[in-house]
């Protein structure tokens, strides 16, 4: 019997599966830690940017100055981190589970994983490579 045909002798079949198991339970709370993480990210983001210069300011002559916060944004780029390690640990356990043709990836842990690696990215960018 080739490999390929016990793969689909031992995984096609009737639904064994009862309920949440441990890892089914560890990667959705992976997910929602990853996404409760982000918020106060958004957050320090948000406090970090530079002003805007609007047209009361430049009628007043008011100086605004249009440096990001490095501080701030560092803060933000250490949780970034620490979402990324807990989502791709999701994403490893999602894919050590997904056995059968109708598991499937969990698309908010990719989502996460992305905007948190495209937020380090662009403070590697910004501050640290330039």
């Amino acid at each position: 019997m080739l490999e390929s045909e016990r793969w689909k002798k031992r995984y096609e079949g009737p639904e064994r599966r009862k309920g949440k198991d441990p890892v089914l339970h560890s990667i959705s709370v992976l997910g929602a830690v990853s996404w409760i993480l982000m918020i106060p990210v958004f957050f320090l983001i948000d406090r970090a940017r530079p002003e805007v210069e609007t047209f009361i300011e430049r009628w007043q002559g008011i100086v605004i100055d249009p440096n990001w916060d490095a501080e701030t944004f560092r803060y933000a780029v250490f949780l970034l981190v620490i979402i990324m390690v807990l989502s791709a640990i999701g994403l490893f356990l999602s894919s050590l589970r997904s056995k059968r043709k109708t598991d499937s990836i969990r698309l908010n842990l990719v989502v996460v994983f992305g905007l948190a690696f495209v937020g380090t990215a662009y403070y590697l960018g910004r501050f640290v490579f330039s």
